[in-house]
């Protein structure tokens, strides 16, 4: 049985591979899958040398949800019964990508609203591609936005001030 684990790693993607190859597979080959929790955390245990944070924090994860997706496929349910929920209806919203032309913004955004999302998670820094997808959106739409850090806190701090402006 195969599971898919993904991992966000900005430009560490081939790190966080190597270290799921070399650090994280071998503590994990022949070990109870059943007990994530348990194992995961003997692996992160075995491994703190390394530090929290990183390629190693990133393949860890990977493999963690690679384990509950295992998990799921075995049990034939879905993830969500197994961790003991699972809502008939479940509020979402469109995570966008940082697109930073504002037209594509535009187009993102339409193409988001037409197939049902009221609520959009934007990743853009630039103030012109956060009004193109408000100006694209219009008032009935909440807009989030996560700029991924690019901003300190005291040049978020007055956007945050004057944000009925753009968004």
């Amino acid at each position: 049985m195969t599971g898919w684990g993904e991992a966000f790693g900005f430009r560490a993607v081939a790190s966080a591979k190597l270290a799921i190859d070399q650090l994280i597979a071998p503590l994990c080959v022949g070990q109870d899958a059943t007990r994530i929790g348990p194992l995961m955390l003997d692996v992160q245990k075995k491994l703190h040398v390394f530090g929290r944070a990183g390629a190693l924090a990133f393949g860890i994860s990977a493999v963690d949800i690679a384990l509950w997706d295992i998990a799921g496929k075995a049990a034939k349910r879905p993830l969500c019964q197994l961790l003991g929920g699972g809502a008939a209806d479940i509020a979402c919203y469109a995570s966008m990508v940082r697109y930073s032309d504002p037209s594509l913004v535009r187009r993102s955004v339409r193409q988001a609203i037409d197939v049902g999302f009221g609520t959009l998670k934007l990743h853009e820094i630039e103030l012109s591609a956060v009004r193109a997808a408000r100006e694209e959106a219009g008032p009935d739409i909440e807009l989030t936005l996560d700029v991924n850090c690019p901003w300190t806190l005291n040049e978020a701090r007055p956007l945050r001030r004057n944000s009925r402006q753009f968004v």
